[in-house]
């Protein structure tokens, strides 16, 4: 019996050593998929862009997620997900689609409700009681970020909730406060989102706990809007003062697809090559896609092969893109653009450009939350306070375009208490035609081949290109002004020649006619 019980251990312990790696990392990243549901985008009002924004915001959860309006519903949808967000804005629409609500009678999964007309599913899990203000002037706060006076249009302020609450509102027009939101059994309801307030972060933390994610919570800085056409001396510059004071950075550069063979070309990977060597982290900024700029169909594809390509044979490691959130709602630009990444940053879109169709929107690995750096600084009541954030965050500057803008942001970032994380640390994948190129504990690979981060290209050695071309140019004029002066000094002494010659025939002639006279 000893023997057979030990041969089962052995068998189990090699079946189970055996099992298959690709099965196991299957498992182990399993992608939650939820349906988001929305009445209006609110254009025009105190919400606009709300919409998108509670899409970005899943996404940087690692969520896969699929929208569509009420309108759009088809019955059984909801069946497919195991979590169901609802957002609605439209005060003045209180029924939606009849088979949303047919199937939501039947729905077991997870439910989270935002904005105005929570069902009774939520009233009673919550034992939920709001009150509805129109014209509202709201203040927002959670330990340790508040936001005061906000306009905000009208809003469904929480009275009472049941379960664990998060964060408070303050109403000025009665001088109520409550919760911000709550969480109790998988049912979730969040009062207010805003495209421009601390509702981001608030929701955020109800969402945390309603998806269960335990992901590791990190900052980094992103640098957006740096192109060929930037000043290059100030990004080094600016390279320069965030390594002395140990800041990791991540730059979003703009790709080059035309013009390549020119000196400046060389120039702008040269100082790209330079922030990578001060622990900087390139991204891929998306460029301006349109059959006007004639990156269409297969041709974006090839030159983003080719771009990124070029930045690989330089030494250069591209760890993912940052785009405006359209960008996910287009199935060309994902194959087209996207697909060469798992790790994206999305920004807010400058317009409402949601898709209006039911998609399902991909997840990726990495895809920080973006927040602009300014507008977060003012919730915060003090500076010098550590930062626990709910989720992966990409605070972002515009790349500073004079020397008085970049000692303002290096010396806010030298005052904060912010933590910053090295971007590279995560593992990073991006595959093009040609080179494979990842990132893992803070070093960079290109084919499998470590990349020498203290290796740097001259960045001075384009400036010396001109300098030579200007010595050369110098030597020719300075060739030709000699040449000049032999051909003049020569028709000098031509002419005393002839002069000379001339006045002796002069004297020839007429003093012999006065003799003979």
């Amino acid at each position: 019996m000893m023997k057979k019980a030990i041969l089962f251990v052995l068998l189990l312990t090699l079946s189970l050593t055996t099992l298959p790696v690709a099965d196991v990392f299957a498992a182990e990243n399993e992608v939650d998929r939820v349906l988001v549901v929305y009445d209006s985008l609110a254009v025009g009002s105190a919400n606009e862009g709300n919409v998108e924004q509670l899409q970005r915001l899943l996404v940087s959860f690692g969520v896969e997620v699929t929208i569509c309006s009420y309108d759009r519903y088809q019955e059984g949808t909801m069946n497919e997900f195991k979590k169901v967000v609802a957002i609605r804005n439209a005060f003045d629409l209180p029924d939606v689609s009849q088979t949303f609500q047919a199937d939501f009678a039947n729905y077991k999964g997870e439910y989270m409700h935002i904005g105005a007309f929570p069902p009774e599913r939520v009233i009673e899990t919550l034992d939920l009681s709001i009150k509805v203000e129109e014209d509202a002037i709201i203040s927002l706060a959670e330990e340790p970020y508040s936001q005061v006076a906000v306009d905000s249009g009208t809003v469904p302020l929480i009275v009472h909730a049941a379960g664990k609450t998060y964060g408070n509102m303050y109403s000025a027009n009665d001088h109520m406060q409550g919760p911000y939101g709550s969480l109790k059994d998988g049912v979730a309801y969040v009062s207010y989102l805003s495209a421009v307030s601390l509702s981001e972060i608030l929701l955020a933390d109800v969402m945390k706990d309603w998806l269960q994610a335990s992901l590791d919570s990190r900052a980094f800085l992103l640098f957006s809007n740096v192109t060929p056409f930037s000043d290059f001396e100030l990004l080094e510059s600016m390279s320069d003062r965030l390594y002395a004071l140990g800041i990791p950075f991540v730059i979003s550069a703009s790709p080059v697809f035309s013009n390549t063979d020119f000196p400046a070309m060389q120039r702008y990977i040269n100082v790209l090559k330079y922030a990578q060597a001060h622990n900087g982290s390139i991204l891929i900024e998306a460029p301006v896609v349109s059959s006007e700029a004639g990156l269409v169909n297969e041709s974006l594809k090839d030159h983003m092969n080719f771009y990124m390509n070029q930045l690989a044979d330089q030494g250069i490691v591209p760890l993912g893109m940052a785009t405006e959130l359209y960008w996910l709602d287009h199935p060309l630009y994902v194959e087209q653009g996207l697909h060469f990444f798992d790790s994206v940053i999305f920004f807010s879109n400058e317009s409402a450009k949601l898709a209006t169709q039911s998609e399902s929107v991909q997840s990726f690995i990495s895809s920080p939350y973006s927040i602009n750096m300014d507008e977060f600084q003012d919730y915060l009541e003090s500076k010098k306070k550590f930062i626990d954030l709910p989720f992966n965050v990409a605070f972002t500057y515009s790349f500073p375009e004079t020397q008085y803008e970049l000692d303002e942001i290096t010396q806010s970032l030298a005052d904060s208490w912010i933590h910053f994380s090295d971007y590279k640390t995560d593992r990073h994948s991006v595959q093009t035609n040609l080179h494979h190129m990842t990132s893992a504990g803070g070093h960079l690979f290109i084919d499998n081949h470590s990349v020498d981060l203290n290796s740097t290209s001259d960045t001075t050695s384009p400036h010396i290109y001109i300098q030579e071309n200007e010595k050369s140019l110098s030597a020719l004029f300075s060739l030709q002004n000699r040449i000049f002066s032999v051909i003049i000094i020569l028709i000098l002494i031509i002419f005393v020649f002839l002069l000379i010659i001339g006045h002796r025939l002069y004297k020839r002639k007429f003093v012999q006619q006065e003799r003979e006279l």
